[in-house]
């Protein structure tokens, strides 16, 4: 029995596109051959599609008419400049990180120097003498 193509022959135009190009080994080519003694259907199948290839085969390719990659360019839209969007964006995003750094960095230091402090990672600060009038301390 014919393992390659059931009598119902499922799978018949793969198999005949395998056997146009030589995709089968010499055992399934040999078996496929069997079939085609056997199956009308499938021979069928076989000679329109090898008619396709053989009236593909017989067409030339055109080269195309001179000049027309410059007249289909001449009608294309000229190119757009390429607008970098990144530099902007990332030039906002520091002038933000600076306005905001500069806005709260007292706030900060205070917080860093506080918490810094009830971690015992900083020393208390000196006491200093401060000039009465001036209300400047001096440093020593």
């Amino acid at each position: 029995m014919n393992h390659l193509i059931p009598p119902a022959c499922p799978g018949r135009e793969e198999t005949v596109h395998r056997y146009l190009d030589g995709d089968l080994s010499p055992a399934e080519q040999a078996e496929f051959s069997d079939h085609l003694q056997t199956c009308p259907a499938c021979r069928e199948l076989l000679d329109e599609i090898q008619t396709v290839f053989d009236v593909l085969a017989t067409w030339q390719t055109a080269a195309p008419p001179l000049g027309i990659p410059n007249r289909v360019m001449a009608h294309l839209p000229a190119r757009r400049p390429r607008v970098d969007l990144w530099s902007p964006i990332l030039a906002g995003q520091l002038l933000v990180g600076l306005v905001v750094l500069t806005l709260f960095w007292p706030r900060l230091q205070a917080r860093w120097s506080s918490l810094a402090r009830q971690l015992d990672l900083l020393p208390a600060p000196p006491d200093l003498p401060i000039l009465p009038h001036l209300a400047i301390p001096i440093l020593p």
